[in-house]
């Protein structure tokens, strides 16, 4: 029983599937590149391009009507292009450089680039100049030696304990390094002791750190057109022939019935009366198909289910009727074996 289910279930899902991709082809539509109209509008001509990989019985060649004229798909001609396909391409070129200036740049960005691509577009990319942009790419740091010197004068000896040993300037701090001594014994009539004072030229050394631009990134955009040759296109040239539809030939009228009406011969607009000529678009348009498919599936799934049901309950049947037989044969047995004991005694 379970494999006659399963072989209904994917008979159901295979019928399913079919009826899904008959109604996903059936929506998919091609729109024509072109449209081409004779003279007297009696052809015509629908183009379509693709790829050499589309199926052409996608093609619309179902007939039409329109402005009373009813058009049938006449012929359909195939024709091979084969061209170049033109695409407008950019692409951004990074440089290192060491300096800022618009004249060192140009040095190292090249005016043109050629491109292949890979798949098959070549072409040559022209620099833009106007999107040249520069950052600085890193800093660096330096360390450097510096001096100053200080002057102590009319000091009574030539002794360094007198000297300061550091000093500090600019937030540097500064180291004593050498000392020169100059004298000066220039006469004083107000001092009775005539002597020597000295006058101490101290330098001082220290360090000094300082920042750097180590180099700049240079970025531009390289503009152009890239072409391929070569590529492949389908067009096919559907014809539709025209024919006048004929409008329907009016009913006679019915002869005026005689009475006694006194409104009798005055003329009385019908309710709804649809225009000669006029088609009912809306039932010609509507898809059966988005009605058939789905009930289609219900009832093949409602009579599955029903199938299962029933082979199920047979089966629980004949096993009960089984069961009730081995009860009854348990029966008999025992009475027999009753009667036997019962005539013994006797």
């Amino acid at each position: 029983m379970r494999k006659v289910f399963v072989l209904i279930t994917t008979l159901c899902l295979a019928f399913s599937a079919l009826a899904s991709t008959a109604f996903a082809a059936e929506q998919y539509e091609l729109l024509p590149v072109d449209v081409v109209y004779s003279n007297d509008r009696m052809e015509v001509k629908k183009i379509y391009e693709m790829p050499a990989s589309v199926n052409p019985d996608m093609i619309p060649r179902e007939s039409y009507e329109l402005n009373s004229i009813e058009y049938k798909c006449s012929d359909i001609l195939r024709e091979v292009i084969i061209g170049d396909e033109v695409i407008t391409r950019t692409e951004t070129e990074t440089v290192d450089s060491a300096k800022n200036d618009i004249g060192s740049v140009l040095n190292i960005l090249p005016m043109t680039k050629e491109i292949l691509t890979e798949d098959g577009f070549f072409g040559i990319l022209y620099l833009d100049t106007s999107t040249i942009k520069s950052e600085v790419s890193g800093y660096g740091t330096t360390t450097s030696t510096v001096k100053v010197t200080r002057n102590y004068p009319n000091l009574s000896d030539a002794d360094s304990q007198y000297i300061p040993k550091t000093v500090a300037d600019g937030g540097i701090t500064y180291t004593l390094t050498d000392i020169q001594w100059q004298t000066d014994n220039r006469y004083n009539i107000d001092d009775w002791e005539i002597g020597t004072r000295y006058t101490a030229v101290a330098t001082y050394s220290g360090s000094k750190s300082s920042s750097y631009v180590k180099g700049y990134k240079i970025t531009a955009e390289y503009i152009g057109d890239l072409c391929r040759t070569g590529v492949t296109v389908i067009r096919y040239t559907v014809i539709f022939s025209g024919t006048k539809v004929e409008p329907p030939e009016p009913s006679p009228a019915p002869e005026p019935e005689q009475n006694d009406d006194p409104n009798a011969g005055l003329e009385t607009e019908p309710e709804n009366k649809q225009p000669s000529g006029q088609k009912n678009t809306e039932s010609s348009n509507f898809n059966w198909m988005t009605v058939v498919i789905p009930l289609a599936l219900l009832a093949a799934g409602a009579t599955a289910g029903v199938i299962y049901m029933y082979l199920n309950k047979q089966k629980e049947l004949k096993h009960n009727e089984e069961i009730t037989d081995y009860d009854y044969a348990d029966t008999d047995v025992g009475d027999s074996d009753s009667d036997a004991v019962d005539g013994g005694g006797l």
